[in-house]
């Protein structure tokens, strides 16, 4: 599915022009392939409890691990990474296709994301990305939220605070 997002990804920016992008979930490595593959195409993304953390599937089906950090298709890293393995030394790459990005991981309080959303966050900080917002919805005084932020009842509240920082972030 991954490799189907990064071969659809040009033509669908064909169709719409630059957008804002929000994933959930598994879908939150095709935020990071669109991206990767189209430059300037993606003006900011909000990544609802993104897929993660890197390196790492939280999910039932353990055997798609994020080999690439974010995904498990190849991203561009500076300098080069050939092989997956490389990403887990200790030399410092970079995403340069992501780093002008504005980004933001949103995390319920009562969610297994709770424990680890951060270090995505981290991880996108320590490879160049320069605008990344950890959003805890229990920092914004809203408490109680599991994985399925849009459908819970304080789901319009969560998506004003999203469309708040979209409007306040992205040009």
């Amino acid at each position: 599915m991954q490799l189907a997002m990064k071969e659809a990804a040009a033509p669908l920016f064909e169709k719409t022009g630059p957008a804002v992008v929000i994933t959930h979930s598994q879908s939150g490595p095709f935020g990071w392939i669109m991206a990767d593959t189209c430059p300037g195409m993606v003006k900011g993304m909000v990544q609802l409890e993104p897929k993660g953390p890197p390196f790492h599937d939280d999910s039932k089906r353990r055997s798609e691990n994020a080999v690439w950090g974010l995904t498990e298709i190849p991203l561009h890293y500076v300098p080069e990474v050939q092989d997956p393995s490389e990403l887990r030394r200790e030399s410092v790459r970079q995403l340069p296709n992501l780093s002008d990005v504005p980004i933001m991981i949103m995390t319920g309080t009562a969610s297994k994301h709770a424990r680890y959303d951060h270090l995505t966050a981290d991880y996108l900080r320590q490879d160049g990305v320069k605008h990344v917002k950890h959003m805890k919805l229990a920092d914004a005084g809203l408490y109680g939220n599991e994985h399925m932020i849009m459908i819970e009842k304080n789901n319009l509240e969560a998506a004003a605070l999203a469309l708040n920082w979209i409007e306040k972030t992205i040009n």
